[in-house]
């Protein structure tokens, strides 16, 4: 019974072998091939079909294409509005002029001001003035309004209808337009900062120490911080003891990078992720809030200012005006000699009128 099994199996086998054989050895024949029926008629209207699907195509590729270009410049526009209409008013011994923001002069008009003079801060209504060491208040159309004697005068800033004056000697309150003393806090200074936020607040930079303090002058924080020069960013700060620059992280106080930078140092701030120093070199360029650096502008000057975009830079002094821009860097040189320049907007200085907060952020530190 065995063998019968064995030989039936190889027979199957066999005959399975045969058929696969037969199969491989038959041509498979194909359907006949698609032909284009109509000789010239049938092609163009295959033309013409590919002819309509690339017009669709274009068409509708050309409104995605558009649709996503508007939703990109909306939503860039949501996030940064557009540029002011900027102009700068300067101001030298004797003169007020108007100009455009590149430096070009519209007109001028007389000013009752006849010593070298530094513009502290501005609004809607007033100029702080800085002469010597007497502090001024003008009306923005140029008429003086009240003057005082501030003995080491060195900054002042204009909020919520006051003055805040600092000297090297301490701060003061004074309510405007008359300069009427509300409160004086002494303690020595070197430099200071406002931020003006919602609640403003004071960055005091004294020999022991960075202190912050409040509107009422009260202190609310203090860092182990000191040195020659400040400047306070939105999420920065940034001090010069006389030869080293450290950046620090403005809510903690601890230090982000600290470069060498040669040369007296006269204005310092942050523009558009820029950090940009005036020395006795030129304006040293360093990234925020790393330091590392970036070039060296050659210009030359006594102060620095800045558009409220910070996007224009114009370097003042030596009978001539140097206007850079930010972030490219690139400059030109206008005939133009200024002792300080304020940035106005056509919309009634709206874009002083926002705050220092959003200029913070503007200017990257």
């Amino acid at each position: 019974m065995k063998l019968r099994r064995i030989f039936l199996g190889i027979s199957v086998i066999k005959n399975i072998n045969l058929e696969k054989n037969r199969y491989m050895g038959e041509e498979i024949q194909l359907e006949e091939p698609v032909s284009i029926k109509g000789g010239k008629k049938g092609i163009g209207g295959l033309l013409l079909g590919i002819a309509i699907g690339l017009v669709i195509g274009i068409a509708v590729g050309y409104y995605v294409n558009t649709a996503t270009l508007q939703y990109a410049y909306n939503l860039l526009s949501s996030a940064q509005p557009p540029p002011p209409d900027a102009y700068i008013v300067g101001f030298k011994p004797g003169q007020m002029l108007l100009a455009t923001p590149m430096g070009s002069p519209i007109s001028v008009a007389a000013f009752d001001l006849k010593e070298p003079l530094e513009v502290l801060d501005y609004n809607t209504e007033y100029y702080l003035v800085k002469s010597g060491e007497y502090l001024y208040l003008y009306k923005t159309t140029g008429e003086r309004v009240s003057r005082i004697y501030v003995e080491g005068l060195l900054k002042g800033y204009l909020h919520g209808g006051k003055a805040y004056v600092i000297s090297q000697k301490g701060v003061a309150v004074y309510q405007l337009p008359d300069f009427v003393l509300e409160k004086e806090v002494n303690v020595n200074i070197h430099d200071a900062y406002m931020l003006k936020e919602e609640a403003p607040l004071l960055y005091v930079l004294t020999p022991n120490g960075l202190l912050v303090l409040n509107a009422q002058l009260a202190e609310v924080e203090k860092f182990s911080v000191s040195g020659m020069k400040l400047f306070v960013g939105a999420y920065y700060f940034f001090v010069w003891d006389g030869e080293r620059l450290t950046s620090y992280y403005r809510n903690t106080g601890r230090t982000i990078a600290s470069v060498t930078i040669g040369g007296g140092v006269k204005e310092m701030f942050a523009c558009r992720g820029i950090f940009l120093v005036l020395t006795d070199g030129g304006i040293k360029a360093y990234k925020v809030p790393d330091l590392q650096f970036i070039k060296t502008v050659e210009v030359s000057g006594i102060r620095m200012r800045h558009d409220p975009s910070c996007s224009i830079v114009y370097v003042l002094g030596n009978d001539e005006t140097h206007v850079v821009m930010v972030p490219s860097l690139s400059h030109h040189v206008v005939e133009l000699s200024l002792d300080d320049v304020v940035v106005r907007s056509g919309a009634s200085g709206v874009a002083v009128a926002a705050g220092g907060r959003q200029i913070a952020l503007a200017c990257g530190g």
